[in-house]
């Protein structure tokens, strides 16, 4: 089954992320955004296609995996880097939402950030980057912003349905491994890989490479 490297925008990259982290005592590295995404906090994580549209999500399946390390920054250090935070692999592959929901509402009693349903509503903003991405410049008021950030993600979610359920291998959300610019290189073998927004497919080599640091 193939493996993905992907890279999302964590909680603490922003200033107004780390004062969320403060306030409210959540983990660092969970993603951003008023709809998670992914959803590390949730015991089954969850990924859909509210980021990437139908450049990621609606091309994975059962049993694929996916390794998520940060967008490149400082996070606390001298120098910028990224950071080694999960491998899930995909468990349960749903064709809408609706159908996720009753699967985790079953299984777990509730469900994810990032599942767009009636009852569900986005995390204020208080508890996010502030629309660090997919939200409008000049939104205006708080609440203004966050009714079209969440908009935007209920236009990607009616538009590509798809919905996956992950079993987490590892994750570390407090204080995860760091990767350098060289250990990159040296693992992924190119600037174009080490670079690339997209994610990129590794080899079990590789993979091992990541979980040894």
């Amino acid at each position: 089954m193939p493996i993905y490297l992907a890279k999302y925008r964590s909680l603490n990259s922003t200033p107004e992320g780390q004062r969320a982290v403060a306030r409210f005592n959540i983990p660092p590295y969970v993603d951003g955004s008023c709809r998670r995404e992914p959803d590390f906090e949730c015991e089954f994580p969850s990924i859909t296609a509210l980021c990437r549209g139908d450049l990621f999500a609606p091309h994975l399946k059962e049993g694929d995996e996916v390794v998520y390390i940060t967008t490149k920054d400082f996070y606390g250090e001298a120098f910028r880097h990224w950071r080694i935070v999960a491998r899930l692999k995909i468990l349960k592959r749903f064709d809408s939402h609706s159908d996720a929901a009753a699967w985790y509402r079953a299984k777990i009693g509730n469900v994810p950030s990032n599942c767009m349903v009636i009852g569900n509503p986005p995390l204020p903003l208080s508890h996010t980057s502030r629309g660090a991405s997919n939200c409008a410049p000049g939104c205006g008021s708080a609440a203004a912003t966050l009714k079209q950030w969440n908009e935007h993600y209920q236009k990607r979610a009616d538009t590509i349905l798809v919905f996956l359920a992950c079993k987490t291998f590892w994750k570390e959300l407090v204080s995860p491994a760091i990767l350098t610019d060289r250990a990159a290189f040296k693992i992924l073998g190119s600037w174009d890989r080490v670079r690339s927004r997209l994610p990129i497919k590794i080899t079990d080599d590789e993979l091992k490479a990541l979980e040894n640091l």
